[in-house]
Order: C-alpha cells, then sequence, then structure tokens
C-alpha cells in the first residue's frame, strides 16, 4: 500500500507556525539569559529635537510627563493627535543638547504633523540618517562611535542597550561588537515583548 501525504489546511499550517515562532522565542530567551544578543533595528526611524523648548513642547502633544527629563534618562511615550488618537511612539533620551526619538513613524505625515505642531515654540525637528543597533542582556559600557546610547536596565528581565549609529555603516559597526560572529540575534523575542508593551501602554 503507498502512503501519501495528505496536505496541511490552513489552520494546521498557522499552528504549525505559531509553534515554530513560540519555540524561537523560548530558545533566544535562554540564549539571553547567557549572554548578549545583538538585534538590527533599521526599520525605526531617528529623530533629533533641538531647542530650549524641546523638552516643554513635546510634553504638551504626548502621554508621558516629560518636561524635566534628566539629561542620559530614558522614557517612552505617545505622540497625540489634537483629537487623542494616537500618532506613534517615542522612545526617548536626552543629551543636554538635543533629545534623541526612536520612532515607529510610518508616514511622513505623521513627521509633518510634528512639525505643524510647533507653533511658536523654539524646536526643530530632524529626521536623522542614524540606525539604531539594540544590545540585549547585561553589557558594561559599549564604545561603538556611536551618536548616543539609551540603556534599559529592566527589559525584558535581560537588560537592553539602543545604541544609534550611522545607517551607512551599520553593517560595518555591529562587526565591532564584541562577540561578533558569536552571538544569536533574537529578533522575535525582542519584537514580540515590545509588541506587548506598547499594547499595556495603548490601553492605559
Amino acid at each position: 500500500i503507498e502512503a501519501r501525504l495528505l496536505p496541511l489546511s490552513l489552520e494546521e499550517v498557522e499552528a504549525e507556525a505559531k509553534l515554530a515562532q513560540a519555540q524561537r522565542e523560548a530558545f533566544e530567551q535562554r540564549v539571553l539569559e547567557e549572554k548578549d544578543g545583538l538585534v538590527d533595528l533599521a526599520h525605526l526611524r531617528v529623530l533629533r529635537l533641538s531647542g530650549p523648548d524641546r523638552l516643554t513642547w513635546l510634553n504638551s502633544i504626548t502621554t508621558q510627563k516629560i518636561d524635566n527629563l534628566a539629561p542620559g534618562v530614558s522614557t517612552e511615550t505617545l505622540v497625540l493627535d489634537p483629537n487623542g488618537r494616537i500618532e506613534g511612539w517615542l522612545r526617548l533620551v536626552d543629551d543636554g543638547e538635543a533629545l534623541w526619538a526612536i520612532s515607529d513613524l510610518q508616514t511622513d505625515a505623521t513627521l509633518d504633523f510634528l512639525r505643524k505642531m510647533v507653533f511658536w515654540s523654539d524646536v526643530t525637528v530632524e529626521e536623522t540618517d542614524l540606525a539604531v543597533l539594540s544590545i540585549l542582556g547585561p553589557v558594561g559600557p559599549v564604545d561603538l562611535d556611536q551618536v548616543f546610547t539609551r540603556r534599559l536596565e529592566d527589559w525584558g528581565g535581560v537588560g537592553r542597550t539602543d545604541i544609534a549609529v550611522p545607517r551607512a555603516h551599520v553593517g560595518e559597526i555591529a562587526q565591532q561588537f564584541p562577540l561578533a560572529g558569536k552571538v544569536q540575534v533574537c529578533k522575535w523575542f525582542m519584537v514580540n515583548f515590545d509588541m506587548f508593551n506598547k499594547g499595556v501602554s495603548e490601553e492605559k
């Protein structure tokens, strides 16, 4: 008798994909508990907000109180339109001269919205040509010629360091990472943890 393999249904294919993803996430989390992971987040945009009113201005159109954000301290906030609808999220760190914002802004229209909301405030909103690399795990000080650094000690239970580097040199800079060639790129665990956190923030 000839054995025949029956094609999987769409539901079975989706179930297999979800199982594979869950297994990958669990594996990545175990890796991160033992050593650092490096993730390329080049799909995110990096904005630079300069001017003496940058903190008070952004405080007026976002959900988080950031008007007294100290240099080097990280926070996150949601950008709202005049009707209170969410335009996008920003991950922030101020270096004392400018406020750097890592963002998921998907369209130029949202960036235009930010610029139109400046009105009389002394603020300049610029989109940079920087890309973000995220180092996951318990790392010490990072010196990879980054423009700025954003450290989250408690992220995902493993800690996270975001660094912004020139987009044209992402690959070259990534190779300078101490564990380059030996490190696992932990994408699924990071993306899904961020999606969970984003959902919680939007519900509040």
